[in-house]
């Protein structure tokens, strides 16, 4: 019972956000207060994901890149970032790729943090729709991350997960063999078709200083800030801490360093974002607690494996694909990895491309801006609508699933 009104809260919030009827923010809170008011979460529950270290990481790291877009590092990469064409398929084609090529080495997060203004800034310089550009970058940092098994959390939990029941786990650039060809698909797709369906968002137009031969100065300020970042993103690439620490011992190290002030941290902050990914993870925990999740798992994978092991994949990766829209990446992962292992285990199925296409759909978050943090980054920096995600992810996961379902079997035996 729980289950189905669990569902159907979910799918009326879903409905308010296509409709524009409330911001997404109010949307996502009422969703979770009302799951709290008719019993299916508790208010411990309800109150778990905004003390969640995903809720923390990311505004740490807001505080962390509002630093940097005050430094000359900004406005000299502004400048250099590309050249400046009129060519919307050029300039989707080169964004992407650099974006997509740094997302395999380094947290997409922080990334997309700090380019997201790069990219605003230089639109606007050139008289360009920002909602034109950031979309597709979200979608590179995702594709690119999908790449290494240092891409993404969602990669190293999966792989953590198969370490954990025996297997061997995922080597640093096997999931390539699925992501890169994914990847550049994307990418020619975007540039060659996908960025016309992207809206034209009005902008007010800001004077940027645009000197493409200007030096770049650097202050002992500065200094402070690049170093910082840059131990950072070096220590959270190798593993030697959490992205949580890493982003929470940079941020004080700026408050104490006087790099921000407490004011200024807070308002760079924005507090409607972490709303949203905090009500998120509480609306997940309610998925899982009523049943919801196993029941939507249950009636679409269980029934499919006494058809072989293909149409099995098959079920596997929609329902993580599926699941991944409305709560976390890392969420749906964590629960359809479980349901899969012990089914293929009981029939006798290789477990691996299956664990395979776990990762990879988990992280195929194209369809709402509430499935990866990076796609709630450009929505608020965008200004975009829910449904401007719908109409550019469409494609874009179903050229994602395709690719991934034809080319597992070919690396990794079903059986």
């Amino acid at each position: 019972m729980y289950g189905f009104i669990t569902v159907s809260i979910i799918i009326i919030m879903f409905i308010v956000l296509m409709r524009e009827w409330v911001r997404a923010h109010v949307a996502f809170i009422s969703a979770v207060i009302i799951l709290l008011l008719i019993g299916v979460i508790s208010p411990l529950e309800a109150l778990s994901g905004f003390l969640n270290q995903s809720v923390i990481t990311v505004g740490a790291l807001f505080v962390i890149i509002s630093a940097i877009q005050k430094t000359s590092v900004i406005p000299f990469l502004t400048s250099k970032f590309t050249k400046t064409t009129n060519n919307g398929s050029s300039n989707n084609l080169k964004l992407m790729a650099i974006v997509s090529g740094m997302s395999g080495f380094l947290n997409n997060i922080p990334l997309v943090l700090l380019f997201s203004p790069i990219i605003r800034k230089w639109a606007i310089a050139n008289k360009f729709h920002p909602s034109k550009y950031l979309i597709p970058v979200s979608y590179a940092a995702i594709l690119g991350g999908m790449c290494t098994l240092i891409g993404t959390s969602t990669n190293l939990l999966v792989h953590s997960m198969l370490v954990q029941n025996g297997y061997e786990g995922f080597t640093m650039f096997e999931l390539a063999l699925v992501g890169i060809p994914s990847t550049t698909l994307v990418i020619l797709y975007m540039s060659l078709y996908g960025y016309k369906v992207l809206p034209e968002i009005p902008y007010e137009e800001i004077a940027y200083p645009h000197n493409p031969t200007k030096k770049l100065t650097v202050s002992k300020r500065e200094l402070i800030i690049y170093f910082s970042f840059f131990i950072m993103l070096l220590c959270v690439s190798m593993q030697w801490v959490s992205m949580a620490n890493g982003a929470l011992v940079t941020c004080l190290a700026f408050l104490l360093l006087k790099v921000v002030t407490i004011k200024e941290a807070f308002r760079s902050i924005p507090w409607s974002l972490l709303a949203i990914i905090g009500s998120a993870l509480g609306i997940a925990v309610a998925l899982e607690k009523s049943g919801a999740a196993h029941a939507i798992t249950n009636t679409f994978i269980l029934p499919l494996s006494a058809f072989g092991p293909f149409p099995l994949l098959v079920a596997i990766y929609i329902v993580a694909s599926v699941i991944t829209e409305v709560i976390t990446n890392n969420a749906a992962a964590a629960l359809v990895f479980p349901i899969a292992l012990y089914t293929t285990v009981q029939l006798g199925f290789n477990v691996e491309p299956y664990a395979v296409a776990i990762a990879i759909a988990a992280s195929a978050s194209f369809l709402t801006p509430f499935g990866y943090q990076t796609n709630l980054i450009v929505y608020e920096a965008g200004k975009y609508r829910f449904i401007d995600f719908v109409r550019a992810g469409l494609p874009v996961k179903i050229i994602v699933m395709c690719t991934t379902l034809y080319l597992i079997p070919i690396f990794w035996p079903l059986m």
